[in-house]
C-alpha cells in the first residue's frame, strides 16, 4: 500500500491543489486512493479547520522544524487529534505540495509583531495579586507565551531568539516565555522542545528536563506543564529540575494554573473542562463543552465554544454565558477585557468587554498566539 505522502501526491497532481480547500472532495479522492480510514477522517477535519489554508496557498519553497511543530501544535488544539498524526499529516500535505520539509530553517510564514492596547488595562485579577512569583498570565501560557512583562518585557522574534528591547538575552529557538526573578523559563526547539532557563542578567543556561514539553506555567518553586513526552500527562517538578513528578495520567489541553488548581481542557473520552489540584487530587469535572483557547483568570473562565460553533463563552459564578458570536481564537482575557482571533474577520485581533459587550478592532492582520504585555500586544503574523 502507498503511504499518505504518495497518495496526497497523487491526488494533487490529479486534482491540483484546490483539493486542499474542499474536505469533501479530497475525503472522496483518499477512499477513491483506497488511503486508510485512520488518515482520511482527520486529513478532512484538518481541512475544515483551514490550519494548512496559508500554507498551501502562498506555498513556500521550505518549511523549517520549528514552523512545522508550530503548525502541528495549532492542528492539535483546534481539532484534538493526536500529535503524531497531525505531523505525519502535515508533512504529507507538503510533501504533496511541493513543498520542502527544510531541518532548522527560520520561521518564513510567520513572524511576531506587536501591536499597541489602545487603552492599557491596571485592573489585577486576584490570582495575580498573590504572594507566589508567577512566571507568565495564563492567557500568555496558551498562546505559546511569546512574550512577558516582568519589570521589563522579555519576548521572542521570528527566530525564536529572547529578547528584552534589542539586547539578545537567548539565542536557542524558543517559545513559552516565563520569568522568575532573574531566570527566563522557555521551551527549547533548538532541543526538541524540553524545558531550559536561561539567567537574564549573566546568561547562564541550565537544562531542566529531557521532557517534550508545552503549556508551561511557572509559580514559586515550581513548574507545571504538559509532557507530550508521556502522552499528554500533567507535570510538576521543581525550578531547578528536582522533584519530577506526574501529577495527572490522561490527555490535557489548555493548561491555566489558579492558586491550588490546574484547569484544562479533555478533548479524548470525557469531552470537557476540568480542574485539579496542584498536588494531583481532587479532580472534578466543569461541564461537557468541547473547549479550545481556555483562560481561567481569578474572577471567570473564559473559552472558545467548539461545540457551539468556536463561540466565545465564559462561566461566572457557576453560569454558562455566551459572550459574542463570532469565532473566537486565542483568547487571552485581562479584566474585563477579552482579546481574540476573529474568525469572521480573517482572524484580526478584537478586544470585547464581557461586561458592556463593547467591541472593538486592533489590527487587520491574519494573527495567532495573543499575548499582553503591558501596554502591548504581541502576536504571530500569518503574511
Amino acid at each position: 500500500m502507498k503511504d499518505l505522502k504518495n497518495i496526497l501526491k497523487e491526488i494533487v497532481d490529479t486534482f491540483g491543489n484546490g483539493i486542499f480547500f474542499d474536505s469533501r472532495r479530497l475525503k472522496a479522492a483518499l477512499s477513491d486512493y483506497n488511503a486508510q480510514k485512520k488518515f482520511s477522517v482527520p486529513i478532512a477535519a484538518i481541512v475544515e479547520s483551514g490550519a494548512l489554508n496559508e500554507i498551501i496557498k502562498t506555498r513556500p519553497v521550505s518549511l523549517g522544524e520549528r514552523a512545522q511543530n508550530i503548525l502541528t501544535e495549532n492542528i492539535v488544539e483546534e481539532t484534538g487529534y493526536d500529535e503524531s498524526l497531525a505531523l505525519e499529516i502535515v508533512r504529507a500535505a507538503l510533501f504533496a505540495n511541493g513543498i520542502e520539509v527544510a531541518e532548522n530553517e527560520t520561521v518564513k510564514i510567520t513572524s511576531v509583531a506587536k501591536h499597541p492596547v489602545e487603552e492599557p488595562e491596571k485592573k489585577r485579577d486576584r490570582f495575580e495579586r498573590r504572594s507566589v512569583p508567577r512566571g507568565n498570565s495564563n492567557g500568555n501560557v496558551i498562546n505559546n507565551g511569546l512574550a512577558v512583562l516582568n519589570k521589563e518585557i522579555y519576548y521572542v522574534n521570528s527566530y525564536g531568539n529572547i529578547l528584552c528591547g534589542k539586547k539578545l538575552i537567548c539565542k536557542d529557538d524558543c517559545l513559552e516565555l516565563n520569568k522568575v526573578g532573574d531566570w527566563i523559563f522557555y521551551k527549547n526547539f533548538s532541543d526538541g522542545g524540553t524545558i531550559y532557563k536561561i539567567n537574564a542578567d549573566n546568561g547562564e543556561r541550565i537544562k531542566l528536563s529531557d521532557d517534550k514539553a508545552s503549556y508551561i506555567n511557572v509559580l514559586g518553586e515550581y513548574i507545571y506543564y504538559r509532557n507530550y513526552s508521556d502522552g499528554d500527562s500533567i507535570y510538576r517538578m521543581k525550578t531547578d529540575g528536582s522533584e519530577r513528578v506526574r501529577l495527572f495520567g490522561e490527555s490535557a489541553l489548555f493548561l491555566n494554573v489558579v492558586g491550588e488548581w490546574i484547569y484544562y481542557v479533555s478533548w479524548r473520552g470525557g469531552v470537557g473542562i476540568y480542574k485539579i489540584k496542584t498536588d494531583g487530587t481532587g479532580w472534578e469535572k466543569i461541564n461537557s463543552d468541547m473547549a479550545s483557547s481556555l483562560n481561567v483568570t481569578g474572577k471567570a473562565i473564559y473559552y472558545q465554544n467548539v461545540s457551539e460553533g468556536g463561540k466565545l463563552f465564559k462561566i461566572e459564578q457557576n453560569q454558562r454565558i455566551k459572550i459574542t458570536d463570532d469565532p473566537s481564537f486565542n483568547i487571552n482575557a485581562v479584566g474585563d477585557w477579552i482579546y481574540y482571533s476573529n474568525g469572521f474577520d480573517n482572524r484580526s485581533v478584537y478586544k470585547i468587554n464581557s461586561v458592556t459587550r463593547e467591541k472593538i478592532k486592533l489590527n487587520n492582520e491574519r494573527s495567532f498566539d495573543i499575548n499582553l504585555a503591558g501596554p502591548e500586544i504581541y502576536y504571530r503574523a500569518v503574511k
